[in-house]
């Protein structure tokens, strides 16, 4: 008996005006939940279609008509990321050398991102990973008193993740052979 309303409310998709039909299934779920000891926050809970969209586990959701199911990171988890980059390459002195930073960073770089990987992603990552890469030449700009010009020509992008070794969030893939291994006999 309890099962079947938790089947109805997970196999079908509900649109704008069969909502009314879901009031009761929801008071069902909380019914269930209460039972078990759990019980649904009605400030943090709202029916919704997927065409609208839904955050859920630092996800944002959201189906367009006749398209697939798209997901990714919340802008609230971006910021949370990039605050915490922020906060940890900040808290090290002038004096520490860039290894020691990458090395406190890296981390929690791959953590984030390998929880994020799943779904629609890539534009997201670009973006943390520009904000990464900033943060640290601005370090880098104060430990040696350079200018921004300077910043960008000394420590870009080939020097901080192929010789420092800071996790790439966004790998470029070449998809095509070399153009020598395509003429070649």
């Amino acid at each position: 008996m309890r099962r079947s309303g938790l089947r109805d409310l997970r196999n079908k998709s509900y649109s704008k005006r069969n909502a009314g039909f879901c009031q009761p299934l929801v008071g069902r779920l909380d019914f269930i939940g209460v039972q078990r000891g759990k019980q649904i926050h009605q400030e943090k809970s709202r029916l919704t279609t997927v065409e609208e969209g839904f955050a859920f586990l630092g996800f944002e959701f959201r189906k367009p008509p006749r398209r697939l199911l798209y997901m990714w990171p919340r802008k609230k988890a971006c910021q949370h990321i990039r605050d915490r980059v922020r906060e940890l390459v900040r808290s090290f002195p002038s004096s520490a050398s860039i290894g020691e930073v990458i090395r406190k960073l890296n981390p929690i770089l791959n953590g984030w991102c390998t929880y994020f990987r799943a779904g629609n992603s890539h534009r997201i990552f670009h973006q943390i990973d520009w904000a990464v890469l900033s943060e640290l030449q601005l370090w880098l700009r104060r430990k040696h008193q350079r200018s921004w010009r300077s910043a960008w020509k000394h420590w870009n992008y080939q020097f901080l993740y192929k010789r420092c070794r800071l996790y790439q969030i966004v790998t470029l893939r070449n998809f095509l052979p070399h153009r020598k291994s395509l003429f070649s006999n």
